[in-house]
């Protein structure tokens, strides 16, 4: 990737996508003198699962996956964040160890804030531990919503549920109608997200192809009828 890392906060292209879109001017100032940017490449890790926090990061290009690490050593990945996320700062709220391994998914990106200058910043501006702690919450409920699914949905429905979550995220509508999700995912990513086997997710993709509502193009997924995804889910 070529990309000068001499860039301002305020022309930050993801700025508009995450939680810094409407922080006061002050604030980005001092991000943008607090902050170290860094280049990674896909496969690189950012933080490993029981690491110390050191810091925040702030995703400027590209997208990371979070995933924790069973003791068979599977893989379970909580959640894919994409520019403009803020990755990090959970751990050390509480001063505990990072929950989750960050792995970059494509090249990136990515700032990075010390702890203590981010804290710093955190007690200078409470508009924006407020902002985050609006993040944490649906972050949470998200979270609750993925353990129930995980526990009691069928292998169907969350396939369903996971296409239409990242089809929330990663969405860009098409002339021809179709959704693209704009994620390259790896079969084994899809069935770690929906806690199923490799050959269960195949089959569950097979089927949705020969439903005509998804397709598949140049490796990326294609919502071809949302409505008949939508109805396929059972009534809450």
């Amino acid at each position: 990737m070529t990309k000068s890392l001499l860039f301002s906060c305020f022309d930050c292209s993801s700025r508009n996508a995450g939680p810094l879109h409407d922080v006061p001017a002050d604030l980005l100032t001092e991000f943008g003198q607090s902050r170290v940017t860094n280049i990674y490449k896909k496969g690189q890790t950012i933080f490993y699962e029981g690491n110390h926090p050191y810091g925040v990061y702030c995703i400027n290009e590209g997208k990371v996956k979070l995933f924790k690490s069973t003791a068979e050593g599977k893989e379970y990945i909580v959640s894919i964040l994409k520019t403009g996320d803020i990755l990090g700062y959970k751990a050390f709220f509480n001063d505990n160890s990072y929950i989750a391994t960050a792995q970059v998914l494509e090249d990136a990106v990515i700032c990075f804030i010390d702890k203590a200058k981010f804290f710093n910043l955190l007690k200078k501006y409470p508009s924006f531990s407020i902002k985050l702690l609006e993040i944490m919450s649906k972050e949470i409920n998200c979270s609750n919503h993925n353990s129930i699914s995980l526990a009691y949905n069928s292998s169907n429905e969350r396939i369903i549920e996971l296409l239409l979550t990242l089809k929330e995220s990663f969405g860009v509508q098409e002339d021809d109608g179709s959704i693209k999700i704009n994620l390259l995912l790896s079969r084994e990513d899809m069935a770690n997200m929906i806690g199923t086997t490799i050959e269960t997710t195949v089959r569950l993709i097979t089927w949705l192809k020969e439903k005509d509502i998804i397709k598949i193009k140049n490796k990326y997924f294609f919502i071809k009828d949302i409505n008949k995804l939508l109805e396929m889910l059972p009534e809450q």
